[in-house]
């Protein structure tokens, strides 16, 4: 998996380079470590070729987390310069080598090819087959709630995982986490991390002789799949979820939906389940407490969707100017989680966050370019860029023409 911000030597390595006469495989491509992290589960890299310096999660950030997260995973580190400061921070995180930008593809090729020798030669280690296993289980999962499953094809994968479904019925549950401050589940990779962790413990506590749990990662969030005979009531659920906040010390709401006799439904119980915690979460933001919401006909309304959606937006038009402005600070903003935020961002104005405010900062770039004189350092600085140089390089990626040159075309067509 190639991960790198410049879309430029991204396409060139991974379209370049002759990566199959060498028995290697792109499974994907990301523009940042962030992105990364949300496609591993779905792509299963065993090889990671990466930037250090990025925006959102840089590659130091990236190897942490996937040293913590997937050990099995080799990382090969594109480097400048004046990138060698990490080097001796990258060991704590097992980077198996570095090559400089822009060397020939070659020499790119040669450095992933030891990685790949590398991984081959742990991959007889336990901890690797957990992991390797874990994250088969979970795409799984995953895939069976995104997208209705025959049921051939679900009995044929489950049988190859290992996974029994003795009960007749199929319930989703969503569940929403929350660390408490000063944790060491706080932080960005470790969500992922402490999802793991409560995932475990839930599933384990649940099932009994009546119902059975797995749990999957999916969205930005903790999602538990029910092979039950009854559906979960909060008499059930309640006492379980709240022993696992206390020893986990992470607060947990749940968006639960409805229980299905058919397997195919699955995938109809998980978008439930995700709709009734997005409710649960405006709701929290509203000062209304309920640990549980279970999906009904109401919850699909748009209206309270539709007011949170203005005041995000409301929010970044306001705000777009700060450097500090964040995904983190937008969510603190409307009382709600980054996650959710996120995803109901996307799901209602199908874009990203990120990419809506890079597009309004580039709006008023090139309102500042045709009607002022500033220079672009200085406009770089107004709308939110400390680094004049990778505003420059995003403006020409977005607009066509550099900075300069788009002050001149505006000023031949006064």
């Amino acid at each position: 998996m190639i991960v790198d911000d410049d879309e430029i030597l991204r396409e060139g390595i991974e379209k370049n380079a002759d990566w199959m006469a060498n028995g290697i495989q792109v499974v994907g491509t990301a523009r940042n470590g962030r992105e990364c992290l949300e496609m591993i589960p779905d792509c299963l890299p065993e090889i990671i070729l990466t930037d250090i310096k990025m925006p959102f999660m840089d590659g130091m950030q990236l190897c942490e987390a996937v040293y913590n997260l997937y050990p099995s995973i080799r990382i090969v580190l594109l480097t400048a310069y004046d990138d060698f400061s990490y080097a001796q921070k990258a060991l704590d995180y097992k980077v198996t080598e570095y090559v400089m930008k822009f060397e020939d593809n070659e020499t790119i090729v040669n450095a992933v090819k030891k990685a790949a020798a590398e991984y081959d030669k742990q991959k007889s280690n336990a901890e690797i087959l957990r992991s390797s296993a874990r994250l088969l289980k979970n795409k799984f999962l995953k895939d069976w709630a995104l997208e209705p499953y025959s049921r051939e094809q679900m009995e044929h994968r489950a049988k190859q995982l290992g996974l029994t479904l003795p009960f007749p019925g199929f319930q989703v549950l969503s569940l929403g986490l929350t660390p408490e401050q000063n944790t060491p589940a706080a932080g960005v990779w470790r969500q992922e991390q402490y999802q793991e962790q409560f995932g475990n413990l839930f599933a384990d506590c649940i099932s009994g002789e009546e119902q059975q749990a797995s749990y999957f990662l999916a969205e930005g969030h903790l999602h538990v799949l029910l092979n039950t005979g009854d559906e979960i009531r909060d008499e059930k659920l309640l006492p379980v979820l709240r022993s696992v906040e206390d020893v986990l010390k992470i607060r947990a709401v749940a968006g639960i939906g409805r229980r299905y006799a058919e397997r195919e439904n699955v995938s109809k119980s998980y978008r439930e389940a995700v709709q009734a915690l997005e409710y649960q979460s405006i709701l929290q933001s509203e000062a209304k407490n309920s640990k549980t919401v279970y999906f009904n006909s109401t919850i699909g309304s748009g209206a309270l969707k539709d007011s949170v959606i203005d005041d995000i937006i409301a929010f970044i038009q306001r705000h777009y100017g700060e450097k500090t402005l964040s995904l983190n600070v937008i969510a603190e903003a409307v009382h709600l989680t980054p996650s959710y935020v996120s995803s109901l961002f996307k799901k209602n104005c199908n874009t990203n966050i990120t990419d809506y405010l890079t597009k309004i900062r580039l709006a008023k770039a090139k309102e500042l370019l045709e009607k002022t004189n500033l220079r672009t350092y200085e406009i770089s600085e107004r709308i939110g860029y400390s680094n004049a140089q990778y505003f420059s390089v995003l403006f020409k990626r977005m607009a066509g023409f550099s900075p300069t040159e788009y002050r001149q075309k505006a000023l031949k067509n006064r």
